[in-house]
């Protein structure tokens, strides 16, 4: 990284002269000299290098300003070039009355002035409560409540329901208890053994061999710098060039061979047990049903080494929600509540009634 000293241009504040080069300190329109207010800049679409011998005296830091006649002087001397007046006398120099200038125009509390006001809408994330959203798009306070109401009813799963039909059905299983042949990769309690046999009870993935293949990849290479500049005012009417270099890089594609495994299924074998076991096995169901109320368990007439078993019931009613008619499952409890033609608030979840407010 170079430096190099550039010129930096004014504004006369007096005649509105624009563009005087940073380097004179009197205006060559009205020779009033630069005041405490000045601010340099730069024409970066036309930069202008000083001389060896300019560059000797500039860029060593900057102005200050006399505290008796208000002149701004090079850092590099210790007295007034306007009325003599010593430095030791002044606390001002380019960089602090800028600061100066920055802070009146916020106030002397500029951190606390420039803050942004919050709205009493806003939480303390920064962002707009759901209601207050609502109120600032517009929508009035009635259309907000029903809103809110629409939107419990929907996450609560409570409808205005109104039974129409119902429905049951009882099932008893029946079993019987056989000899049945299984088999199986371990011989139970109480089953008898016919004979084994050694089969396949799964396969293991192994590697059989590698094949060479090719492969392409990227890879980014460096291809040189890219120059630019980056600039600092010095306070004296002139800036400081840095040379900036940037590393450039380029994609490359090479190609590279590797080995690539290819597997086969090997099966493992075990022993599997064939044998003859008594259990009990479902043979029938015996079923009752209805479309009203009166709901009954089936006769039962087992033979010999029968059972009743599982016992299961379901529940069913129809009836309408938002003029459309759905059937809904539900426990013998709510079933029993429930009248054709009556009004209930209830609360329905994967397809059943599970509760009546």
């Amino acid at each position: 990284m170079s430096k190099t000293i550039v010129m930096g241009y004014w504004d006369c504040s007096y005649c509105d002269a624009v563009g005087i080069e940073g380097t004179k300190r009197d205006c060559p329109g009205c020779n009033r000299p630069r005041g405490e207010g000045v601010k340099f800049y730069m024409d970066k679409s036309n930069v202008k290098y000083l001389s060896s011998e300019d560059s000797e005296t500039k860029g060593k830091g900057p102005d200050w300003l006399c505290s008796y006649c208000n002149s701004l002087n090079s850092s590099l001397v210790n007295e007034c070039t306007s009325c003599g007046a010593s430095r030791q006398e002044t606390e001002k120099n380019y960089f602090t009355m800028n600061e100066q200038t920055s802070k009146s125009v916020y106030g002397s509390n500029d951190v606390e002035n420039t803050k942004p006001k919050v709205s009493k809408d806003v939480d303390r994330s920064g962002k707009l409560s759901g209601v207050n959203l609502l109120k600032r798009i517009g929508i009035p306070l009635v259309a907000i409540f029903s809103i809110c109401c629409l939107l419990l009813a929907i996450f609560t799963g409570t409808k205005e329901f109104t039974p129409t039909s119902f429905s049951w059905v009882y099932d008893i299983d029946i079993e019987s208890y056989e000899t049945v042949d299984e088999s199986d990769w371990s011989l139970p309690d109480g089953a008898r053994l016919q004979y084994t046999k050694d089969e396949i009870h799964h396969y293991d993935h192994v590697v059989d061999h590698y094949e060479t293949k090719t492969r392409t990849y990227s890879e980014e290479v460096l291809d040189g710098y890219d120059t630019s500049y980056e600039y600092t005012d010095n306070g004296d009417g002139t800036f400081s060039q840095h040379e900036v270099q940037t590393p450039r890089y380029r994609t490359e594609y090479r190609e590279e061979q590797y080995e690539e495994p290819v597997y086969k299924d090997v099966p493992v074998y075990q022993t599997k047990y064939y044998y003859e076991i008594d259990k009990w096995i479902h043979k029938r169901t015996v079923t009752t049903k209805g479309n009203d109320k009166n709901s009954y368990w089936g006769e039962v007439e087992l033979k010999d080494n029968e059972r009743e078993g599982k016992h299961t019931e379901q529940y069913n009613v129809s009836g309408k929600v938002k003029n459309k008619y759905k059937t809904y499952g539900c426990t013998k409890d709510i079933w029993n509540q429930l009248i054709v033609g009556g009004s209930y608030k209830v609360k329905i979840s994967h397809g059943d009634i599970v509760e009546i407010k």
